[in-house]
C-alpha cells in the first residue's frame, strides 16, 4: 500500500504540481554588433504596446518573471534581439522551476513524501 502511494505522489502529484512551478524569466543583456546568438531578431516597431512597454522597462534594467510563456514579448522562447535606434538589443528568456513558489513547494513536499512511502513499504517488506 505505502509503495502505491509513494508512486503516485513522485509521479502524478508532484509533477503537477511542478508544472505549476515553471515561470518564464525575461532580462536584458545588452546592446550587440551582431544578433546571431539570439534564435530570433525582430524591429523593436514590430512589438505589441504591451511588448514595448515590457522591453523598455526590462533595458532600463528591470527582470520580468512571468508565469507563462505567452507573456513574454516576442513570439517563441529562447534569446530574442530587437532593433531599436539602428542597434541591436539583446533580452534573454529563460525558464526555471520556482521552489519558492507555493507550487514549487508542494511539489518538493510531495515529491519527499512520496520517497519516504517508498522508504517505509521497503522497510516493512524486509521486516516480514
Amino acid at each position: 500500500m505505502f509503495f502505491f502511494v509513494g508512486v503516485v505522489l513522485l509521479l502524478v502529484v508532484s509533477t503537477s504540481f511542478g508544472i505549476g512551478a515553471i515561470r518564464y524569466e525575461f532580462s536584458y543583456v545588452g546592446t550587440v554588433d551582431d544578433p546571431t546568438d539570439a534564435r530570433w531578431r525582430f524591429d523593436y516597431e514590430d512589438l505589441t504596446a504591451e511588448d514595448r512597454r515590457v522591453v523598455q522597462r526590462a533595458m532600463e534594467g528591470e527582470r520580468f518573471v512571468f508565469e507563462s510563456d505567452g507573456q513574454l514579448p516576442g513570439p517563441g522562447r529562447g534569446d530574442i534581439a530587437f532593433r531599436y535606434q539602428g542597434e541591436w538589443h539583446l533580452f534573454e528568456r529563460r525558464m526555471y522551476f520556482e521552489p519558492e513558489s507555493a507550487f514549487g513547494i508542494a511539489s518538493i513536499a510531495s515529491g519527499l513524501a512520496g520517497f519516504a512511502c517508498i522508504g517505509e513499504s521497503v522497510r516493512r517488506k524486509r521486516r516480514a
